[in-house]
């Protein structure tokens, strides 16, 4: 018995570390002995990211102190100054005056806005604050009980009017006009919009477009707007004034019902007709699916198997995750193996240096497709995801389908600083780069980066009632049109 209980615990042991090989290379198998279990093979040298470059600890320091040692750290350390035309001196200078004021009244809230303000000015949706729930709630805790989406052509709809909240009993109804937001018409409203709210800085303006839409519905509790909305089927404008109600609270009673991230799937297959539908939640293990290249494995058989006509890779909303098994994702799809990434960190002169050691490329992969592709990405897309959609959009002739291009926040993350009151800072400390030395995908000073669609797919009036009204998934079926015609040619 306790010979058993033994090997049962070496057994669980083993397979943890091969869990964490395939973590970190993903590529090669070898048989574990006496248990005669076949589990992917440690590689090195691994690429793994210089996690904590330089100590950032500066929670027991004064306010203004931290705040002048977490800018000397993040200017020395931040890959994408250049690429971003990140005007780091305006930042400190007028937000550190912000800091010093909030210091010398101990004003709590506003040293965090400060701080909060500073991140913001950098343009990069992998810079983030932990949330300060309180004054979170305080600037948007409040919703008008609807939410909307700005269309192509600049007209704003509303998508979601919830049943027996303020919109509602105000009379607006799903799929009315939205004109007028206190006086003002919409379009302008929305570029007032203050994204210091949004998760995290945004690097495209795709991004901030869809933020601004989004946030534009939220607000401080009990705050009133007068808004004018046109309802279907109507040729009159109402204008009501609708108070926001406390919405924050029930999200936050829904989220402690939600699963557990362990216990999410990263993978899902499926045949849509006669195609093949991969798709990748993000990319990386969990308790439910400890190791996903085997899961990928059975998701390429099942494809195959069923003779699809062609595979459509889903990676909207996808968080990214771990770079190497990206990588392993695309050698299933391309026959020569190529660069997936290099990476590079700030050098001296602030130059950013190649290290060689970190360089992925990708591995031929069994079972292997080698028929018309499609990706999906949306401005969720993020990190190695769009690492994967990119390689293979440069490489294996994928066709990639969206509303948008990906949310173009692509960096090798590791930089973090804890600053006083419990705050946290997180950004990325290196850059990936192609194999001409360019940096690959991260959103620059022109507001543009992301993989951009092949064929994206308009935001029309149409394309608003097949998606919240019909249930339509508008994106899988421009896709299903781009594959067919791809086969008939």
């Amino acid at each position: 018995m306790a010979g058993t209980l033994s090997m049962r615990f070496i057994s669980v042991v083993l397979v943890c570390c091969a869990g964490w090989g395939l973590l970190l290379s993903g590529c090669s198998t070898t048989t574990l002995p006496r248990l005669n279990i076949e589990v992917p093979k440690l590689s090195l040298p691994l690429p793994i990211p210089l996690i904590g470059r330089g100590e950032g600890d500066y929670q027991h320091m004064s306010w203004v102190k931290s705040f002048d040692a977490m800018h000397a750290k993040m200017v020395a350390e931040y890959p994408y100054s250049a690429q971003k035309g990140v005007d780091w001196d305006g930042l400190y200078g007028a937000c550190r005056v912000a800091v010093k004021a909030a210091a010398a009244t101990k004003d709590e809230e506003g040293y965090y806005l400060a701080v909060r303000r500073y991140l913001y000015g950098i343009p990069d949706a992998q810079v983030k604050i932990s949330v300060d729930r309180d004054v979170r709630k305080k600037f948007i805790g409040g919703d008008y009980g609807f939410s909307v989406v700005q269309l192509d052509d600049g007209r704003v709809f509303a998508y979601e009017v919830m049943p027996r909240k303020p919109a509602d009993l105000a009379g607006m109804e799903q799929g009315a006009e939205i004109l007028l937001w206190d006086d003002r018409p919409v379009e302008e409203a929305l570029v007032y919009v203050d994204l210091l709210w949004v998760r995290s800085p945004l690097a495209t303006e795709e991004s901030r477009r869809i933020a601004r839409a989004y946030l534009l519905t939220r607000g401080p509790v009990e705050h009133e707007v007068a808004i004018g909305f046109r309802n279907p089927g109507d040729a009159s404008v109402r204008v009501q004034r609708i108070m926001a109600w406390e919405h924050l609270a029930s999200v936050e009673k829904a989220m402690l019902k939600a699963k557990p991230v362990d216990d999410a799937v990263p993978l899902e297959h499926q045949m849509v007709g006669n195609v093949g539908v991969i798709k990748i939640n993000f990319i990386g293990p969990s308790i439910a699916m400890p190791f996903p290249i085997r899961e990928f494995d059975r998701c390429m058989e099942f494809v195959l198997a069923h003779n699809a006509q062609g595979v459509i890779l889903d990676l909207r909303g996808n968080p990214g995750g771990v770079q190497a098994l990206a990588c392993s994702f695309a050698g299933y799809f391309l026959e020569d193996e190529v660069l997936f990434s290099d990476t590079a960190y700030v050098g001296e002169g602030d130059v950013l240096v190649i290290d060689k050691a970190a360089s992925l490329r990708t591995e031929h992969q069994n079972p292997h497709w080698t028929g018309p592709l499609v990706v999906l990405v949306d401005h969720r897309t993020t990190g190695a995801a769009e690492g994967l959609a990119s390689v293979l959009q440069r490489n294996a002739d994928a066709k990639v389908v969206g509303f948008s291009r990906s949310q173009g926040a692509y960096g090798v993350t590791g930089g973090g600083v804890k600053l006083p009151k419990g705050h946290t800072v997180f950004y990325p400390v290196g850059a990936y780069m192609d194999v001409e030395g360019a940096v690959l995908l991260e959103g620059d000073g022109d507001e543009q980066g992301g993989v951009k669609p092949d064929h994206r797919v308009p935001w029309t009036v149409e394309a608003l009632y097949l998606r919240f009204v019909e249930g339509e998934d508008v994106v899988m079926s421009a896709a299903i049109d781009v594959l067919e015609a791809v086969v008939q040619n």
